[in-house]
């Protein structure tokens, strides 16, 4: 046999003892960075959620702010005391008198129209739905144009405040491009004679919001409707038609906010347009986030 040295005994004890010590050593330090790397994911995840959280709810609040701008627009084209006195004069069977108030007013609204090039038309209706003043893409329109079977023009005839109301999200006749209707009724005497309304295109409105959401440099936003269909949209790969997630519309629809991941493998942040039926989107990549 082989006769080993007494030196070699304390040796390969010395050897077992390092063993012992060192192999749950390393067995810690390697949970360790297992343990601090999911924390780090984790981390990671969470400030990008609050990222695209906070992009969704900037860009809801920028578009409400917009609206608001219309609605001050609404409320200067009520404000002209020739708007009374037009069917104050009709009432008085005085036509040609409410014809002259009628051409005063248009030259209002022309003014007003002006200034709001993002805007695609104003216009002032009759009880009947009929376009009695039509101002469009900054110009005075004399074509005929009724909307006295649209469900936001009968909505704005029974009202019973003249605050701002907005149509669903609908074709412009012209473009075919999804619009906006943002309407005022006109009440005089509790009685409700008018309506006033701005058209809209919702690209128009909201695609440079779009264009500033903080999203990263492959991410995207988008507005839907009510129905999920992509009404606005912006950035590389932004979905078209449909959105193929049904239970962010759904979620949206019904009034909440989160942040969750597509099918399409993307993290997106929703929540409702509270003004309009509209629904803001931002997102970015889920394999970006780690």
């Amino acid at each position: 046999g082989v006769v080993r040295n007494q030196w070699d005994r304390p040796a390969l004890l010395a050897r077992r003892v390092s063993l012992v010590v060192l192999l749950p050593l390393l067995c810690l330090r390697v949970g360790g960075e297992v343990a601090i790397s999911v924390l780090t994911d984790n981390h990671v995840r969470e400030e990008s959620d609050r990222r695209l959280a906070d992009s969704a709810k900037a860009l809801e609040e920028a578009i409400s702010r917009e609206l608001t701008g219309i609605e001050h627009d609404l409320s200067a084209m009520r404000s002209y005391r020739e708007l009374d006195e037009f069917f104050q004069y009709l009432d008085f069977g005085r036509p040609g008198d409410a014809d002259s108030r009628l051409v005063d007013l248009e030259e209002h609204y022309y003014h007003v129209a002006a200034l709001k090039p993002r805007c695609k038309s104003f216009r002032l209706y009759g009880p009947d739905g009929r376009a009695l003043i039509s101002i469009v893409n900054q110009e005075r329109d004399y074509r005929r144009h009724e909307v006295g079977s649209q469900g936001w023009f009968r909505k704005a005839m029974d009202a019973s405040r003249e605050g701002m109301g907005v149509s669903a999200v609908h074709a412009d006749p012209v473009s075919g491009e999804p619009a906006l209707t943002l309407y005022r009724p006109v009440r005089i005497k509790d009685r409700v004679r008018g309506v006033v309304a701005v058209d809209v295109l919702v690209q128009e409105l909201a695609g440079e919001l779009l264009k500033s959401a903080n999203v990263t440099h492959d991410g995207w936003s988008v507005l839907l409707d009510a129905g999920g269909m992509v009404v606005a949209a912006m950035g590389p790969g932004a979905p078209e038609g449909r959105f193929e997630d049904p239970s962010v519309v759904e979620r949206a629809n019904a009034g909440y906010a989160s942040v969750l991941t597509t099918p399409g493998e993307m993290r997106v942040a929703f929540r409702p347009q509270n003004d309009t039926e509209l629904a803001v989107l931002v997102s970015s990549p889920h394999a970006k986030i780690f």
